[in-house]
């Protein structure tokens, strides 16, 4: 499974390469990866739109058009988006194919098709994929330690478990949760505002990566 870190890796990647391409051709090789709506409107819907930018929720995707249409999409297992030539070969597992004003293509490969893509017309609410139960981002500005000691204060789980079940930020992947700066999570108790060095990242047992001597008595 991806994690969150990969997922906005693959957008920052793919958005400067879609950005201003028009959608020439659709080609779905297999309408199981589009659950909203059926294939054969997704692709109606989706011929001669332009990619205006591309944004991410979470693990989901968001590729945004210049008429305000928005396709949403989740990679889930073992997905991959790949912006490659025309004259590349496709690989085995590839079930959707995007031809581009540029030449190029926008394809999707999937070993075990459990990815899956929504279309939304302009102002369409998303009642489908279930982003809007997500809450807020890992590095949005209101995740302070005041949130999390108000979330979790008294609890002795694991940082791991107590962040997806109390805290509402529902798209805290187990590295991201493990992985947090340490002003937010420590082992020890409550920590100061104030942000630690790079070297105070914790491992999933809740101790700093580089030397567990950080900690007095550790």
């Amino acid at each position: 499974m991806p994690e969150l870190p990969e997922v906005e890796t693959v957008r920052r990647i793919l958005e400067p390469q879609l950005a201003g391409r028009r959608v020439e051709t659709v080609e779905i090789r297999n309408p199981q990866i589009i659950a909203y709506p059926d294939a054969e409107q997704f692709a109606e819907l989706l011929h001669d739109q332009t990619i205006s930018a591309m944004s991410r929720r979470g693990k989901f995707l968001t590729i945004h058009f210049s008429g305000g249409d928005r396709l949403c999409l989740h990679l889930r297992m073992t997905g991959q988006l790949l912006v490659v030539t025309a004259d590349v070969p496709v690989e085995k597992h590839t079930h959707l194919l995007l031809s581009l004003s540029d030449g190029s293509q926008l394809r999707y490969i999937d070993v075990r098709r459990f990815g899956r893509f929504w279309y939304f017309r302009r102002g369409e609410a998303d009642n489908i994929t279930g982003r809007s139960k997500l809450g807020p981002e890992p590095s949005d500005p209101a995740v302070t330690a005041a949130y999390l000691q108000e979330k979790l204060g008294g609890r002795k789980k694991a940082g791991r478990k107590l962040s997806r079940k109390h805290c509402s930020i529902r798209q805290w992947s187990r590295a991201s949760a493990t992985s947090m700066p340490m002003r937010y999570y420590s082992p020890r108790g409550s920590i100061p505002e104030q942000s630690a060095p790079r070297s105070l990242i914790t491992t999933g047992n809740g101790w700093p990566k580089r030397s567990r001597k950080s900690f007095p008595g550790a």
